[in-house]
């Protein structure tokens, strides 16, 4: 924290007001809840299929910024081998949420991010001043904070890259953590 940020804490006139955890919490479940009904869409076909069924389980998740809460997951069965989608949470280090597929053959990553990234972002300024460095990386987030959020598949390390989650990627992604082979 630089003299600046300090001063402005001092500021009486200055508006200091705190990120409204509900209204966060909400645009979180609702994109869950987006990505959960984009799934039973793409699965929609095989619902009557003898070896295949997909239900939703509720689950408890603690995070620190919103405690303990109900939410779901995602139960996908398909010839023996079963599949979950579990929400990690939405304090994620540059993503704003992250839900897992998992599987008897691994795990993938899906993370919601600004639509136009591909990939983590990591920004480093070497500048004269901290307020130069800060002007900066705030100029550099607010680029993509007015974007919309995407959920994304996010490759392994350490060359992580972010594909846009698609129908195709989705069995891919499927298909992979159940032990079918594929690797989108």
């Amino acid at each position: 924290m630089s003299k600046k940020d300090f001063e402005r804490l001092l500021d009486p006139n200055a508006r200091h007001d705190p990120p409204d955890w509900e209204e966060m919490h909400r645009e979180w479940i609702s994109h869950v809840k987006k990505l959960y009904e984009f799934v039973e869409g793409a699965l929609y076909e095989y619902k009557d299929r003898a070896n295949f069924e997909v239900k939703r389980k509720k689950i408890e998740i603690t995070e620190e910024s919103f405690g303990t809460y109900e939410t779901e997951s995602i139960e996908i069965s398909v010839g023996g081998k079963q599949a979950r989608l579990v929400p990690i949470g939405s304090s994620i280090i540059g993503a704003s949420g992250r839900v897992d597929v998992i599987g008897p053959a691994g795990r993938s990553t899906l993370v919601l991010v600004p639509g136009s990234l591909d990939g983590p972002r990591i920004y480093s300024f070497i500048s004269a001043s901290q307020e130069e460095q800060r002007t900066k990386r705030d100029s550099a987030s607010e680029e993509t904070k007015q974007e919309a959020l995407e959920w994304k598949v996010a490759t392994e390390p350490p060359n992580i890259r972010y594909l846009t989650l698609n129908e195709d990627l989705f069995f891919d992604v499927l298909v992979e953590v159940l032990g079918g082979s594929s690797s989108f």
